[in-house]
């Protein structure tokens, strides 16, 4: 169980050379607003992008991370990543309704977090948690939680940090991420 954090904790910085293929933005199941959908995948080598089977134009920041925006109809749509062998699949829908909020909020690029790193993808600052603390108030930080940011240094643990349908981009329910590393209740 910790070699496969470990793994998990090193993908999220994307240390481990090759990451699966994985669709950051927006998630599996979720419905977005209709007009353009922003979506952010990442897959080893050359990545490519296709919603309903049919490739869309996008944009690659660097080898294997890309981005889109895409003008998608109402109804159910499946979007793929893949590249290096490995390909991911999700399902949104475009409707009223729309739970998936993007993360961070607003046309804030990617930069704002990320920065390029040898020839990789990275993060800015040394650990999520710093990256986060560029607009989270660590002073919140402890009323909310029950661990303070020396035990949980990496936000992705529980957060989402690309956007997510669920209260405060939680991964899952509070019970459910909780309980990945406790007996609930707390």
């Amino acid at each position: 169980m910790v070699a496969a954090r470990l793994a998990w904790l090193l993908a999220g910085v994307g240390l481990l050379a090759q990451d699966p293929a994985v669709i950051l933005a927006p998630v599996d199941g979720t419905t977005v607003a209709p007009g353009k959908v922003r979506i952010v995948a990442r897959a080893p080598g050359k990545a490519t992008l296709a919603v309903d089977g049919k490739p869309v134009a996008m944009t690659e920041t660097v080898a294997g991370v890309v981005h889109a925006e895409v003008e998608l109809a109402a109804g159910k749509h499946e979007v793929a990543v893949s590249g290096g062998g490995s390909e991911a699949k999700i399902s949104v829908t475009v409707g009223a309704g729309a739970n998936f909020r993007v993360h961070p909020p607003g046309l804030v690029g990617c930069d704002t977090c990320h920065a390029v790193k040898n020839e990789a993808w990275a993060l800015k600052r040394a650990t999520p948690a710093t990256v986060c603390a560029q607009c989270h108030d660590r002073a919140a930080f402890v009323p909310a939680h029950t661990h303070n940011t020396d035990i949980l240094a990496d936000c992705q643990n529980c957060h989402l940090p690309h956007g997510s349908a669920a209260k405060a981009h939680l991964q899952k329910p509070k019970e459910t991420v909780c309980k990945t590393c406790h007996n609930w209740p707390l």
